[in-house]
């Protein structure tokens, strides 16, 4: 549901300076480098989903930034590495009101960014902010075109498959095919879930299949996802996978016109794995599994890895003979959807979409793909 569509008044907000520029009324941010504004009384909900347009106006220099922050945490950076273009943002061009400031009169410069934070507080801090270092005669930053929308609680059992769930068949009952989780019992779903959180941004995924034998799983065989610089993540967004009886993971992985599963490797939660437990927490960030015997499902390593924004990342790896491997090469008819949830439907799941242009390889023995 739509929270708030900011009027531009600069009511609430710990600056209120208001603009008018050849896009409109906009934030424009002088002399502080955070302007931020806490909303009270937030409806339930289990993210938020913010839209913005962000402005980098005059003479950036390389390594100035802009950046937001959810509740203190950084969820979104982004720098303009030149100063005289835009270099990475969608350039306005000439004839922008007010003159852009500086030596370099076209550099009006702006990047339309919409993410997903993961939360539940009835009261938010939303915060915009920069790193230059140098007056309004010779740079500015600004904001305009702000929404923040509540995405309600997804509700378990009602007979609606709401993002985060892959199942739901009106009950809260496990041993029918889909869990009390509302989670597909025994495997992956047979569709992608919907709802997932991509890198986006600046981030990156890589995905690599080899079959050497090229007649089902042998000893050099391997499958490899790493889904890099992803969105601000704490550690509580991958539950506790350290407690046996508390989260356990899965890797799905689609491809074909219509997609559908052709490959998936089960992670479970706690467990000793020869003489040490499989799963270490790293502090404050996340958790990381290692299985030198490679008893599930070939799954050697699991890094699940929370930070700021453009520094999370999640890596498994699976190698020798217990993959599930799917028949290469993979159906050239459409995206290979790559896919890690885990048992509770309230924590996020991760994805990548690979399209056929991001692919670099798909041949008997191996396959390969890219982004961006």
């Amino acid at each position: 549901m739509n929270f708030d569509t900011d009027d531009l008044s600069g009511s609430g907000w710990s600056d209120p300076s208001i603009i008018s520029t050849s896009d409109g009324d906009m934030h424009g941010q002088f002399g502080s480098s955070i302007i931020d504004r806490t909303y009270t009384g937030l409806p339930a909900h289990d993210k938020i989903k913010v839209n913005a347009r962000l402005w980098a106006v005059g003479s950036w220099d390389s390594g100035e930034t802009a950046f937001v922050l959810v509740d203190a945490i950084l969820v979104f950076i982004k720098d303009r590495s030149f100063p005289m273009n835009c270099s990475g943002w969608s350039d306005f061009g000439s004839g922008f009101s007010p003159p852009p400031p500086g030596p370099f009169p076209n550099t009006a410069c702006y990047l339309d960014i919409s993410f997903t934070s993961f939360r539940t507080a009835s009261v938010l801090n939303l915060a915009f902010g920069h790193s230059l270092d140098e007056s309004i005669s010779n740079e500015w930053f600004g904001f305009n075109r702000l929404t923040v929308e509540l995405c309600e609680p997804s509700v378990c059992g009602n007979g609606i498959v709401d993002a985060g769930e892959e199942c739901d068949d009106g009950n809260n009952d496990d041993g029918d095919g889909c869990s009390a989780n509302c989670l597909i019992e025994g495997g992956c779903s047979a569709t992608p879930v919907m709802g997932c959180l991509s890198p986006g941004g600046s981030g990156r995924s890589q995905l690599q299949i080899k079959d050497q034998d090229t007649n089902g799983p042998g000893p050099k065989d391997k499958i490899q996802w790493k889904w890099l610089k992803g969105p601000g993540l704490t550690q509580t967004a991958f539950g506790d996978p350290t407690d046996q009886n508390d989260t356990d993971f899965k890797l799905c992985i689609y491809t074909g016109a219509t997609p559908s599963v052709i490959a998936e490797m089960q992670v479970p939660s706690g467990g000793t794995c020869g003489t040490k437990a499989c799963w270490k927490a790293i502090p404050s960030k996340g958790y990381k599994y290692g299985d030198r015997a490679q008893t599930s499902d070939g799954v050697k390593k699991l890094i699940l890895k929370g930070d700021v924004a453009g520094k999370s990342k999640i890596l498994i790896q699976g190698k020798d003979g217990n993959l599930p491997l799917p028949t290469l090469p993979l159906d050239p008819n459409g995206p290979v959807i790559v896919q890690l949830s885990s048992s509770d439907p309230n924590l996020p799941c991760y994805e990548e979409t690979f399209l056929q242009s991001n692919v670099t390889k798909n041949e008997a023995k191996q396959f390969k793909a890219k982004t961006p």
